[in-house]
């Protein structure tokens, strides 16, 4: 049965018509050209994207090209040490203040907060203090190390670096573990009363990603130490 339009003496009826049949074209021309759009804004953003990997690679391989292999080990050794070093610091500061917190009152519940508004307050506690005085020690032993070729102490410092990288998988892994669950048990429990505050939740999540860096970083800081330092049978 065919649509018939209405009489001049109705004219709601024909606006609403009109309105209808001139609207949903208009409504799918919309789409078509928003979805047009959302692909061509992707597709320039993927073509960014591989052009400037491509110029970082074109642009690294000029670097190689200009620096000497001594230079760029150096650099690289820099780069690892400070970032070691700082997360240390990091690391030893949440700690220190968290466990802090915890013997004053066992029911204290953490958040990133608290912890920021403590670490402005008392940003060089003992514990972080005597953290970078002995990571700067172990890094210049063992570069002395190598550069002298004094293997016992090259072994000796490589032996307290892989305690302290145990140390820190198991703090930044036993934290994880921990975070994660309090996120399934936020998401999943019936309870929530049962389930431990998100903002300690973060704060515990935070504090175990530092420890997992920190994990990642001191075994660089040796390879990188080896490069420059080491004599040419070693580097050989």
């Amino acid at each position: 049965m065919g649509v018939t339009l209405p009489t001049l003496w109705d004219p709601e009826e024909l606006f609403f018509h009109l309105a209808v049949w001139a609207g949903v074209p208009a409504i799918v021309m919309a789409v078509a050209a928003a979805l047009l759009a959302l692909y061509k804004s992707m597709k320039s953003w993927i073509e960014f994207g591989n052009s400037t990997i491509r110029a970082a690679r074109v642009a690294g391989g000029k670097l190689r090209s200009w620096t000497p292999p001594l230079q760029r080990a150096m650099v690289r050794l820099l780069v690892f040490s400070v970032l070691a070093v700082a997360f240390s610091y990091m690391l030893a500061v949440i700690l220190d203040l968290e466990i802090r917190i915890w013997v004053a009152n066992p029911n204290a519940v953490l958040s990133m907060k608290e912890v920021v508004d403590r670490v402005v307050v008392t940003p060089w506690p003992l514990a972080a203090v005597w953290t970078v005085v002995g990571e700067v020690f172990g890094i210049t032993m063992l570069g002395i190390a190598y550069i002298a070729d004094l293997r016992g102490v090259a072994t000796f410092v490589t032996a307290w670096g892989a305690v302290v990288w145990i140390a820190a998988w198991l703090v930044g892994s036993v934290l994880a573990l921990e975070a994660i669950g309090g996120f399934v048990m936020n998401l999943f429990s019936a309870d929530r009363s049962d389930a431990p505050p998100l903002r300690y939740v973060v704060t515990v999540a935070a504090t175990g990603l530092l420890g997992l860096v920190l994990a990642r970083l001191l075994p660089k800081v040796d390879d990188a130490s080896a490069g420059p330092f080491a004599p040419s049978e070693r580097s050989s």
